[in-house]
């Protein structure tokens, strides 16, 4: 048996008695025909298909409340052409067109303007929502990376004027912040170590996740992620992932017993090669 401390972890969070509490507001599901191949290559034959959760987040320190993500809005057909086609072909279908964020909050019996931020982890579909159903007294808060560029300005933006429009826009500029959280550069939102923002480039420029403290004693947290660790194939080294950052050894040692080479590269291997185990 591994010693209890084998995976122990220090990630250097500062001590806080400060909290928040997370409630998750599941959007819905979304579905992608013939999309596998954006994420992961190969893909298997038959498997070019994925459905999605949507999640949204509130964010509640003392009476002060934030929303980390919307989802996707219900209105689709409304994004800006290059993304409102596929919705229109049924190559994305969301589980349903008839709710969204506004609704949840409103069973909920809480009003958008009682929300004086909205934190976007980045900037795609299925994380802003639509912006223009709050009122000018929500913020919006973004990485300083964030592409704001809005169509039609630019044809080849996928945001558009009204997310933005008469709102105060506050980016998140992690170069000026002094303090890390395990080797990620890190915000400290309310002041008092309660809700952290950390810099997780990759997904898209100016991705950020949210690092709330749920208890005090002893602390936990809850990690809001975004898309982070957007799906678990990415994990799979395919030639230039494993170029770069070769997967480790006994990993690939393990896997030459039942593991086809067709969806899993590896030194010394051949293109087609299936080994029975």
């Amino acid at each position: 048996m591994l010693p209890h401390n084998k995976y122990s972890t220090t990630f250097d969070i500062p001590s806080s008695n400060a909290t928040v509490s997370i409630s998750r507001f599941n959007i819905g599901n979304i579905t992608a025909q013939n999309q596998f191949h954006t994420l992961i290559f190969p893909v298997i034959p038959g498997r070019d298909m994925m459905e999605l959760p949507m999640y949204a987040f509130l964010v509640q320190h003392g009476q002060r409340k934030v929303m980390f993500d919307l989802g996707i809005r219900k209105d689709p057909l409304n994004f800006v052409p290059s993304l409102a086609a596929p919705f229109a072909s049924g190559q994305f279908a969301p589980s349903h067109f008839d709710t969204d964020i506004f609704d949840l909050l409103g069973q909920a019996g809480i009003a958008p303007s009682s929300i004086e931020s909205v934190i976007w982890s980045h900037a795609h579909f299925d994380h802003i929502g639509d912006m223009s159903k709050f009122p000018n007294t929500t913020s919006l808060v973004i990485g300083s990376e964030t592409d704001v560029s809005t169509y039609p300005t630019n044809p080849n933006a996928t945001l558009q004027e009204s997310d933005f429009a008469g709102r105060n826009i506050t980016p998140i500029d992690f170069s000026k912040s002094s303090l890390e959280i395990n080797d990620l550069r890190a915000v400290d939102y309310f002041g008092d170590g309660s809700f952290y923002l950390l810099d997780t480039p990759g997904h898209i420029a100016g991705h950020l996740t949210g690092l709330a403290r749920v208890t005090a004693n002893p602390s936990t947290f809850i990690l809001l992620a975004g898309d982070t660790f957007h799906h678990v194939g990415e994990a799979r080294p395919r030639p230039a992932l494993q170029a770069n950052f070769p997967c480790p050894a006994h990993i690939v040692e393990s896997s030459r017993g039942h593991v086809s080479t067709d969806y899993f590269f590896s030194p010394g291997s051949s293109d087609g090669q299936v080994r029975s185990g």
